[in-house]
């Protein structure tokens, strides 16, 4: 398996603690953000390419990962995908999508915590057929919007943050694409969520994995702190 990271978010919530660091280069008690994904996907599941998708400070990304991340994981084939505009989520997705050689991958957004389930997921995406699977759990955040899944937990739509949904979930920030959307995806920037999933779940089967977990999202200086 093949693995996409986003880590070219720019972090205007987090810049008064980050200053110019990148998120997912933030320092926890277990390590950096990006260790603990990378370890995450290592230990669970057979994945051999990591794509960094890269945009704001990506020369921090770079040379941390020149310095400390290719000695560390000597099994890993590691690319930069590196934006040269703003693409949005989804457009660094296609961007990055460019190296992607297998059916299908997964991608994980590079500022969100949580208890990694990557084997259980992927079991999940390939019995149930799904062209797109989002990993989903039960709703804390009011920052975010809703999923809202059917009893066999195909997705049946997306609902806006400021809407309240009884058994709404919310995604935690992973998910698995089979290669072929690359090709539905639009060119330029777009949002991932809310311009592409809409559409492409009205089109082809997609299903949720829900799992008990909490997530953090680290994406203010309050929820980075309480990781410290």
């Amino acid at each position: 398996m093949e693995a996409i990271i986003l880590c070219g978010g720019k972090g205007t919530r987090i810049n008064s603690v980050l200053s110019d660091m990148p998120k997912v280069l933030a320092p926890t008690r277990k390590g950096t953000i990006l260790d603990l994904m990378i370890d995450d996907l290592v230990k669970q599941g057979p994945v051999k390419k990591i794509i960094l998708a890269t945009g704001h400070l990506s020369e921090k990304i770079e040379e941390y990962l020149n310095k400390e991340l290719r000695g560390k994981y000597r099994d890993i084939d590691f690319i930069i995908s590196k934006e040269e505009e703003e693409l949005g989520t989804g457009g660094a997705i296609k961007l990055a999508g460019h190296h992607i050689e297998g059916n299908r991958f997964f991608t994980l957004n590079g500022d969100i915590i949580f208890k990694a389930h990557h084997h259980d997921f992927l079991n999940s995406h390939l019995e149930k057929g799904s062209a797109l699977s989002l990993l989903l759990t039960k709703q804390k955040n009011r920052d975010l919007g809703s999923v809202v899944i059917g009893d066999d937990y195909k997705i049946l739509d997306f609902i806006e943050k400021s809407e309240k949904v009884e058994k709404a979930l919310v995604s935690v920030g992973q998910y698995i694409f089979e290669k072929e959307l690359l090709l539905s995806m639009p060119d330029g920037k777009f949002s991932i969520e809310y311009d592409f999933f809409p559409k492409i779940v009205a089109e082809k089967p997609c299903y949720g994995h829900v799992i008990e977990d909490d997530f953090l999202d680290i994406g203010t200086p309050e929820r980075y702190a309480s990781i410290q």
